[in-house]
């Protein structure tokens, strides 16, 4: 965070219908129960993806590209 990183949510309802609620309503449930405290936004339809990482890939194995983007 102090050197511009922050995490970001942004719900979506593709995948299984995890996101069905309002925007409202999913940050409640991510608050309560997940504990979530980063920003969500609003559901989206259109972004730009820069790289995707496996669930399995560690931070540092892809910290040097979040670092290129800073």
């Amino acid at each position: 965070k102090d050197q511009g990183l922050v995490v970001i949510g942004f719900p979506c309802d593709q995948f299984a219908h995890q996101e069905p609620g309002t925007n409202e309503e999913i940050a409640e449930f991510c608050r309560i129960n997940h504990g979530v405290t980063f920003p969500l936004m609003a559901k989206i339809r259109d972004g730009g993806t820069v790289r995707r990482f496996a669930p399995t890939d560690t931070p540092e194995s892809f910290e040097k590209d979040i670092v290129s983007l800073l």
